[in-house]
């Protein structure tokens, strides 16, 4: 089915609209015919891209919404429901970025990378889901991460909250799917957005942290494609790009070299540590 048959006319509701892969959803899901709801807790950065899309003739709405507290997410969905009457699309895709040693993860940081990545997802489904149930159908798309799938070392909080989700998106997919609900896994390898300007990362510059990452990395308008082209053809899970690939085969058959990969990892960035 082709990308601009599948959106068209429908409604789509994403979280993290205001920039990176959210903004990059919104903007592609708005030139392929949807309404789209920019739902974000920067509700300025979401007013921006609304107003982007309507100035390109298209059809959107800012709300703010914050993903950890269910009475924000509740509001938001009765706001939408009011404007467009239904919604045929969910893309959770809020998320914040984590890099600690575990020794100096605190339960509040975990708690608070818990809050955001998994709980904003859950509370999502549990406001959307019911709604999709009685209208006859909808479509989930959780915006997980490779480290949803493979486990890397010094991204403990981070990969814990991501493979929540995963495991949550993975185990619903039949019970939904029997609903008239499809739900689709996304985990996408590094790809560059502001994603990692925001960043967490406990006693190590972050500025030489990132500077780390890989010099080539896809950009958020190409990101948004690929996931709305799986989401098109129905895909159960979309992993991309090459990189993300390779490691989750990588370790599906071998999961030893990813351990000494993660071995690497955090002797590398206990060298860089301030302590």
């Amino acid at each position: 089915m082709g990308i601009q048959k599948k959106f068209s006319g429908k409604t789509a509701f994403v979280t993290g609209g205001s920039s990176g892969i959210g903004r990059a959803l919104c903007l592609a899901l708005a030139k392929n015919g949807a309404a789209v709801i920019v739902a974000d807790k920067n509700s300025s950065g979401a007013g921006q891209v609304a107003s982007e899309i309507i100035k390109g003739g298209g059809t959107a709405a800012a709300i703010k919404t914050d993903v950890t507290d269910p009475v924000s997410f509740r509001k938001a969905l009765k706001a939408s429901l009011k404007k467009f009457d239904r919604i045929d699309f969910l893309f959770n895709n809020a998320g914040i970025g984590y890099s600690s040693d575990f020794r100096d993860c605190t339960s509040r940081d975990m708690d608070m990378v818990l809050n955001v990545n998994f709980r904003g997802a859950v509370n999502g489904i549990m406001e959307i889901y019911p709604v999709m149930i009685a209208q006859g159908g909808g479509h989930i798309i959780n915006i997980a991460s490779m480290a949803g799938i493979i486990p890397f070392s010094i991204n403990v909080a981070y990969t814990a909250s991501k493979f929540a989700l995963a495991g949550l998106t993975l185990s619903l997919m039949a019970e939904a799917r029997d609903l008239g609900i499809n739900m689709t896994l996304v985990c996408p390898g590094v790809i560059k957005t502001a994603f990692y300007d925001s960043i967490i990362v406990k006693k190590v510059d972050k500025k030489k942290y990132v500077s780390g990452l890989p010099s080539r990395m896809m950009g958020p308008e190409r990101a948004a494609e690929i996931i709305l082209r799986g989401v098109a053809g129905n895909k159960k899970m979309i992993v991309f790009p090459f990189h993300a690939r390779i490691l989750f085969m990588i370790n599906k058959i071998l999961p030893s070299l990813i351990y000494l990969l993660n071995k690497t990892l955090i002797k590398k960035f206990r060298k860089m540590s301030s302590i």
